[in-house]
C-alpha cells in the first residue's frame, strides 16, 4: 500500500502514526516508568513508596498526578509543577523523541510473561465518551464528568501527554498486532528495564512510519471488515477518564482553530496502547467495591430486609472467590447475581435477584448506593448519607482493608473478555468500573510520551543527528 493510501486509510480509521518520546539512554526505567494514576487510591503507602524511588531522579511521577491526592491541597500546588517539569524534562534531553512510527511494547508481569501492545495516537475527532455514542472509538463504561476537570487542567497547559491508556482491538487471529511484532522483531529496543516495586519487565521496539504505516493500515482495514462490527473498532480498557480529558481539551481549542488547523493539531490526537483482546497477557479482572465510613453491622441489617435476598457463610475468602466466579459461569445470573462479603475476617455469599441488571457489578452498585443514601430501613441514618464506596484492584487488598472490621468489601466475579464487544455494542457503556485489565501490578505504566502544544517541543528533524 502507498504512503499517502496507507495515511488516508489510517485517518479514515482514526488512528495516527505519531512521534513518541522516549526516556534517553541513561535514564533508569526502574525511577522513571510509574504506575498508572488510579491505582491505590486506598493505599497511601504505596504512593509513598514510588515517591521515595522516584526522589531526586528523573520520573514520571514528577509529570502525573496520582488519584490519591485529587481534590487534596497537594493537587492544588502540584498542576503547575507538573507543567514545568514536562518542558525541563524535554529542554535537559530526558525525553528525546523518535522519528514517526511506532513503539512496539512488550510487558512481562507477576501473573502472565508476556503482554503485547503498540502505541499509536487515536483522533478524538472519532471517538466520543457520551451516553449514546455510535463512534468508532467507544467507551466501555460510564463517564462521570466530574472528575474531568483537574484532569482538564493539566492537558490544558501541558506540554506533553504521558499515557496510561489501554484500547482494545477484537482480534481472535492476532493478525494486526502479530503483524506488526513480526516487522519489528529484530529491531533495537528503544528502553529496556525492571518496572519499580516487582510490577515486571517492559521493552519497547521502535518501527519507523515507513513499514508500520502500510502494515498498520492494511490490517486495521481488514479487521473492521471482518470483525462483523465495522462500526466499533477500538474499545476502552484501561483510562477512559483519561481519554475523556483529552477529548474534552481538543473541544476547548478546537473552536478557535482554522480547518487546517484543526488537521494539524498535535491535541486532536492522544497517544494509547492497542492491545488485543484475546491476547494471552490480556485477563478480566473484576474491580471491587469496599463500604467505608459506616457500621457493617447496619449494612447487613438492611439486606436482611431485603426480599429475595440470601446469605450463606462461607468457610474461607479462597472458597468465596470460586464459588461467585462459578455461579456467574454456570449461568446463575440468569435470574440471580452472587457476590462475597467481606467484614472482618469473616466471609459470605451474597445471592441477589438479578432485577433487570445486565451486570453483577450493577447490581452491587445499586445496592451500595441505596444504603449509602439512607434507604438502610431501621436502625439507618434516617435519609443522610452514609458510607463511602470506593474501587478496589485485587481480592487480597480487598480482604486486607476489610480484616480489621471497620470496612465490608462486595466481592464480584470477573467478566468474561469474549462478551466485552458484544454488551458494548447492545448496552453501550458498561456499570461504572465494571472490569479491570489484570491485577494493579499489571496494569500500564506511564513511560512514553508526545508533544500536545505546537510550539511546546522542538519536532524531530531539528533532533534527527542526536537518534
Amino acid at each position: 500500500m502507498a504512503k499517502n493510501d496507507s495515511n488516508a486509510m489510517l485517518a479514515s480509521l482514526g488512528v495516527l502514526v505519531p512521534e513518541i518520546l522516549v526516556p534517553a539512554e541513561g535514564v533508569d526505567i526502574g525511577s522513571w516508568a510509574v504506575i498508572a494514576c488510579d491505582q491505590y487510591t486506598s493505599e497511601p503507602e504505596y504512593w509513598d513508596k514510588v515517591a521515595r524511588v522516584a526522589e531526586g531522579k528523573p520520573s514520571a511521577l514528577h509529570c502525573v498526578l496520582p488519584e490519591l491526592y485529587l481534590g487534596s491541597e497537594k493537587a492544588e500546588g502540584a498542576i503547575a509543577a507538573i507543567q514545568k517539569t514536562m518542558g525541563d524534562y524535554v529542554a535537559s534531553g530526558i525525553l528525546r523523541p523518535l522519528p514517526p512510527g511506532l513503539v512496539l511494547v512488550e510487558r512481562s508481569t507477576p501473573y502472565h510473561a508476556l503482554r503485547r501492545g503498540v502505541m499509536l495516537a487515536l483522533d478524538m475527532e472519532r471517538y466520543d465518551y457520551r451516553p449514546g455514542t455510535s463512534s468508532l472509538i467507544r467507551p466501555t463504561e460510564g463517564t462521570i464528568v466530574e472528575r474531568l476537570p483537574p484532569r482538564i487542567r493539566i492537558r490544558r497547559d501541558a506540554a506533553l501527554e504521558l499515557p496510561h491508556i489501554m484500547v482494545l482491538i477484537d482480534d481472535r487471529q492476532d493478525e494486526a498486532l502479530g503483524r506488526l511484532f513480526g516487522l519489528a522483531a529484530a529491531g533495537r529496543p528503544v528502553y529496556d528495564g525492571e518496572l519499580m516495586l516487582g510490577c515486571g519487565r517492559v521493552r519497547g521496539r521502535f518501527l519507523e512510519a515507513g513499514k508500520a504505516g502500510p502494515a498498520l493500515a492494511e490490517a486495521l482495514g481488514a479487521l473492521q471488515k471482518e470483525s462483523g462490527h465495522p462500526q466499533l473498532l477500538f474499545a476502552m480498557g484501561d483510562g477512559n477518564h483519561s481519554l475523556a480529558a483529552a477529548k474534552a481539551a481538543w473541544e476547548e481549542i478546537r473552536p478557535g482553530l482554522s480547518p487546517g488547523e484543526r488537521e494539524r493539531h498535535p491535541a486532536r490526537h492522544a497517544l494509547v496502547e492497542i492491545v488485543n483482546l484475546y491476547d494471552p497477557g490480556v485477563e478480566f479482572h473484576p474491580i471491587h467495591r469496599v463500604l467505608t465510613g459506616a457500621d457493617p453491622r447496619r449494612f447487613f441489617a438492611f439486606l436482611g430486609q431485603k426480599p429475595g435476598f440470601v446469605l450463606k457463610k462461607t468457610s474461607s475468602f479462597e472458597e468465596t472467590k470460586s464459588l461467585c466466579a462459578a455461579a456467574w459461569e454456570d449461568g446463575d445470573g440468569q435470574a440471580f447475581f452472587t457476590l462475597g462479603l467481606l467484614s472482618a475476617g469473616e466471609t459470605a455469599l451474597l445471592r441477589i435477584p438479578r432485577d433487570g441488571a445486565a451486570l453483577p457489578t450493577a447490581a452491587a452498585q445499586r445496592l451500595l448506593e441505596e444504603f449509602c443514601s439512607g434507604g438502610g430501613g431501621e436502625g439507618s441514618t434516617g435519609g443522610k448519607t452514609e458510607g463511602k464506596i470506593d474501587y478496589i484492584h485485587g481480592g487480597d487488598s480487598l480482604f486486607s482493608l476489610c480484616a480489621g472490621g471497620q470496612a465490608l468489601g462486595v466481592l464480584l466475579p470477573g467478566l468474561p473478555k469474549s462478551e466485552l464487544f458484544p454488551l458494548v455494542l447492545r448496552d453501550g457503556t458498561l456499570p461504572r468500573k465494571a472490569f479491570s485489565i489484570g491485577e494493579a501490578p499489571e496494569k500500564r505504566f506511564y513511560l512514553e510520551a508526545r508533544r500536545i502544544r505546537d510550539s511546546a517541543i522542538p519536532s524531530f528533524n531539528l533532533w534527527q543527528a542526536e537518534l
